[in-house]
């Protein structure tokens, strides 16, 4: 894959992670402040749903490599601490492209 190309696909995903951590919070405070119980459940599958979508993009090789930490449990019950380890994942993610974008430049020049 050239370099161009891995950069597009880890800026795709890290829009979707993103997208899908929005998501994520917005599930969650439903699931907690929905009047009807119906609602709740509803709302807590929908979170699990993309805490899922979540943890299938970070299992892609792109990224997985900088945001392992080499413990075989990282994402057990990942949808439970998405919310406290999202956010350093995507620091890492926004580092490596703007690495991965440096280089690239480099290269041009």
């Amino acid at each position: 894959m050239s370099k161009e190309k891995e950069i597009l696909e880890i800026e795709r995903i890290k829009e979707s992670l993103e997208y899908h951590f929005d998501k994520y919070k917005e599930y969650k405070s439903d699931a907690k402040n929905a009047s009807r119980k119906k609602d709740r459940d509803r709302a807590s599958d929908n979170m699990v749903t993309h805490a899922k979508f979540i943890e299938n993009e970070l299992y892609n090789p792109l990224v997985n490599s900088t945001i392992s930490n080499g413990g075989q449990f990282q994402f057990e019950s990942f949808w439970r601490y998405v919310e406290s380890d999202l956010p350093d994942y995507l620091s890492k993610i926004e580092a490596l492209l703007d690495q991965q974008k440096s280089e690239e430049e480099e290269k041009k020049d």
